[in-house]
């Protein structure tokens, strides 16, 4: 059975056993066999958004309408490169889980043995550009990619494309939700700071940073709290990929159908 011949409409406030008996419900079905879901209420609250969130974490998305929540994972698009000449890419998005999200990948500015060396560990598809196009067609390319993919959340790793594309997408996509990493304390690190946070800071919906002291200059710049996600970099990829699925799983939680 697909979600285009079930449907089940709930209330976002039903007591917490009823809910937890509805997600379990859920977790037994397998992917193909669950109900898309239809909301009684909307209302934009805590409560509501926590549990929005734990249906996209089950994989979760919003319909093409609005009305609700189809089982079909959200799609993320990563825009990755790298500040350093040495530096690994982000290694965190094989720890992404797979029935969470739909994961692409795009690789930028980089060379093609750092492709190599990531790409196998990237989850879901990878494209490296500089070997398929000019650099000329990317911007073209990565808009109609978002559209032929549905991708729900765009994420900049370490290139200055990516944020220098975030206008277009905005554009072209008003409810598409972007995430920027910002990395360390390094050199690279800051000029990157200030490069997205002084051109693109308004329009970047959150921020995921390892380092505290990163999160402090956010904030202290204007960015509000709840757009400013951190991990901690001692604890690895895996809670690197916790407060990217945390960021992504809040931010498309609060697009309200």
């Amino acid at each position: 059975m697909t979600w285009e011949k079930a449907s089940r409409h709930i209330s976002l406030s039903l007591p917490a056993e009823e809910w937890a008996k509805f997600l379990g419900e859920i977790d037994q079905r397998e992917p193909e066999d669950r109900f898309r879901c239809s909301f009684s209420d909307q209302a934009e609250n805590p409560l509501a958004t926590a549990r929005l969130g734990e249906l996209i974490a089950r994989g979760y998305s919003w319909g093409e309408r609005g009305t609700g929540l189809v089982p079909r994972p959200a799609g993320v698009l990563y825009i990755v490169s790298s500040l350093a000449a040495d530096e690994d890419l982000a290694t965190w998005i094989s720890h992404i889980p797979a029935q969470s999200f739909r994961q692409h990948v795009v690789a930028v500015d980089i060379g093609g043995e750092a492709f190599a060396r990531f790409s196998p560990a990237s989850g879901g598809e990878s494209w490296h550009l500089s070997t398929l196009m000019h650099r000329g067609g990317w911007a073209e390319f990565i808009i109609e990619f978002i559209a032929s993919r549905e991708i729900d959340v765009v994420q900049i790793v370490g290139a200055c494309f990516g944020a220098d594309l975030v206008p277009a997408l905005r554009a072209a996509y008003p409810s598409i939700q972007v995430v920027v990493d910002t990395g360390g304390e390094g050199v690279p690190d800051q000029a990157w700071l200030t490069y997205v946070t002084s051109r693109y800071g308004n329009v970047i919906d959150a921020f995921c940073t390892p380092q505290p002291a990163v999160a402090a200059t956010l904030r202290s710049s204007g960015v509000s709290a709840s757009r400013v996600h951190v991990w901690r970099a001692d604890h690895g990829d895996e809670a690197a990929a916790a407060c990217h699925t945390e960021a992504y799983k809040q931010l498309l939680a609060g697009l309200v159908g």
